[in-house]
């Protein structure tokens, strides 16, 4: 036997990180026994080609990248990953990068590339820029964004960051055809300054063209400004949101919303609402090579709130003019009577009547999420509803029913005369109540997550009835007495929602949702559970990670609160999610306090939700391949583009 010779064949940096991996499997292989034998495998994306004839072995990798960056923390917090195996520490800054197949997902730690928690994505999907806007969610979800958000001036590519010279409220590869054939690409960003006056919505929206190459000796990249619009003056505006660019560079948005001025007490309270107006950019390239935008602001259509609308039905006995007890109409009434033979006829009555009075009060408020713009440029508006509907009543059924047969025979002396037959005669009288509220997240209009927050009822049923039959009886005997039945019942169902992350463009959302059915008062436990939700491009995962009784839920439970970015998405038919409720390392409070109430009574899984579509293959990682074990601070979440 010779000595084994390996051939190598790799496509790139990134195949070459499988390399030990199928080496181990040429090992195994040879272990085996196997002398001529070839094995493929793929691994998200990936094609491994291993080959053994005698003493060769040729080993092939090629394909795609895996282009999704995984952070323990976010980059300035300081409870990362803060320890390795050998109990050194680690920079909290330290990331790690996913290597996922069907078999479970690895990990390799201390990445040296950054990302930012907000991405733009481009048309053809082959470019993506990450930056810190500086409101945490993507859209206004806890509350009105504004150009004094807070907003970094770094735009994050290729995991290496570039610093600008002005904060980012939103950035993007600017596309353009060139004559001559080809295409020009500028990277440029919007930014959100004041105008210097003393109104509140004095705002500019400023376009920038960045030369990432050009840096100065701090480092900060050149940029040059070539377009600026100012916030109107007439009705007082202000921008409530980031600034968001297509695919292509050459379209952006943002929303203003209308400033109104209410005197409370000794001071005075600002409210922003409807009218709002959408303020469309559109950018080119001028033939000098310069660029230029021009910005037209409309009014926005939105879906209008219903205030509250109260409904009464009633159907009652056409001489009352309100419906009560007794009053009842006429459903319907089936009557039959004729002659069986020379001395037997048949008649039978069936009829039933009902009366109620219904009063439903339904009313619908509308709050403005984000107005965003896909890659493919289409305009997707996002908004939450909430629905609200309530029943009250009062109403009773009413049936009648006999049947009988008249037998009689004058020709006989005695006369013979009997009644053969069956009665019966309900009433049911209902009095009750139900309501519901419901929460709805819609773009353009179509809803992406729906949930009762509230649904309850309550009926109380007395049901008044007698039935009897009798054979060859005269005369027709009385009905026996009435039998009185009341039936009472009640539910009630409490949901909370806690939005984490939402992303119209993909219909990816995250959510914590509790559940319980009596109200808590510190000093019984009662039953609860909690449940991780996460969706994207429709496909939707679950994980129960509660399910036991409390005394007092976690805190923050029907809040919305944006800790990271938890579902990440280059191009479609692909996603990554890893989606859990702690806002820092799973094992350090005060950051795992949802955890760590819920352990009070109770055991919670700890593990995040994990899901990767690619390929057309859905994988969820199994607990037994990743685990939180002893490390201090680790974390697999949340997730970011490259």
């Amino acid at each position: 036997m010779g000595t084994n010779r390996e051939h190598l064949l790799l496509g790139g940096a990134e195949e070459a990180k499988l390399l030990p991996w199928a080496r181990g499997r040429v090992r195994a292989l040879r272990a085996a026994g196997f002398r001529h034998i070839t094995q493929r495998y793929e691994i998200l994306g990936l094609l491994v080609r291993v080959t053994i004839a005698e003493d060769d072995a040729w080993i092939e990798i090629k394909g795609g990248s895996w282009e999704y960056l995984t952070w323990p923390t976010s980059l300035e917090h300081g409870m990362g990953v803060d320890k390795n195996e050998e109990g050194e520490e680690i920079s909290p800054l330290c990331a790690l990068t996913l290597n996922a197949s069907d078999k479970g997902l690895r990990r390799k730690e201390n990445v040296d590339l950054l990302a930012g928690p907000h991405d733009w994505i481009s048309d053809d999907h082959k470019d993506v820029l990450t930056y810190d806007h500086g409101n945490g969610f993507r859209y206004a979800i806890s509350g009105a964004q504004n150009a004094t958000s807070g907003a970094k001036a770094e735009i994050c590519r290729n995991g290496a960051r570039i610093k600008v010279a002005h904060e980012v409220s939103g950035c993007a590869i600017f596309k353009a055809s060139l004559p001559q054939g080809g295409t020009a690409k500028s990277m440029v960003h919007a930014s959100y300054e004041e105008g210097g006056g003393e109104t509140y919505g004095d705002q500019q929206v400023v376009l920038y063209r960045v030369d990432p190459k050009d840096r100065d000796d701090a480092g900060v990249s050149h940029s040059e400004e070539f377009a600026r619009w100012a916030v109107p003056a007439g009705p007082e505006l202000t921008i409530t949101q980031p600034i968001f660019f297509d695919g292509k560079g050459q379209r952006c948005i943002t929303m203003l919303e209308t400033v109104t001025r209410e005197p409370v007490g000794g001071g005075v309270a600002i409210r922003l609402g409807a009218p709002r107006y959408a303020l469309r950019g559109m950018l080119s390239r001028n033939s000098d090579g310069s660029l230029g935008a021009e910005f037209e602001l409309s009014l926005l259509a939105t879906t209008p709130d219903q205030p509250l609308e109260r409904v009464n039905v009633q159907r009652h006995n056409p001489s009352d003019q309100n419906y009560f007890r007794g009053s009842t109409a006429t459903d319907f009434s089936e009557s039959e009577n004729y002659r069986i033979d020379e001395f037997t006829t048949f008649s039978s009555l069936n009829g039933g009547a009902s009366g109620y009075s219904r009063t439903t009060m339904t009313e619908r408020q509308v709050e403005i999420l984000g107005l965003d713009l896909a890659p493919d440029g289409t305009e997707l508006l996002v908004e939450r509803v909430r629905s609200s509907e309530s029943i009250s009543y009062i109403g009773e059924v009413e049936r009648t029913q006999f049947q009988y047969t008249h037998y009689i025979n004058d020709k006989v002396s005695p006369i013979v005369e009997h009644f053969t037959g069956s009665a019966s005669y309900s009433n049911a009288y209902s009095t009750g109540a139900t309501s519901r509220v419901t929460q709805s997240i819609t773009v353009n209009g179509n809803v992406l997550l729906s949930l009762d927050l509230s649904a309850d009822s309550t009926d109380l049923t007395e049901t008044r009835q007698w039935s009897h039959s009798y054979s060859e009886a005269f005369p027709v005997p009385d009905p026996p007495p009435v039998t009185v039945t009341t039936t009472r019942t009640e539910t009630t169902r409490r949901r909370t929602l806690s939005i984490r992350d939402i992303d119209a463009r993909w219909e990816s959302l995250a959510t914590v949702v509790g559940e319980y059915d009596q109200p808590f008062n510190g000093t019984e436990l009662r039953p609860y559970s909690v449940r991780l939700h996460a969706q994207c491009q429709g496909q939707e995962f679950d994980r129960v990670i509660f399910a036991g009784q409390v005394l007092l839920p976690p805190l923050g439970m029907s809040l919305d609160q944006m800790l990271y970015r938890s579902i990440a998405v280059r191009r479609s038919k692909e996603f990554v999610i890893c989606f859990s409720p702690a806002g820092a390392a799973h094992q350090h409070p005060p950051m795992s306090a949802l955890y760590d109430r819920l352990a009070e009574t109770g055991t919670p899984d700890r593990n995040p939700l994990l899901a990767i579509w690619r390929k057309d293959k859905t994988i969820t990682p199994g607990p037994d391949k990743f685990t939180l074990g002893e490390e201090a601070g680790f974390r697999l979440d949340p997730v970011h583009l490259l």
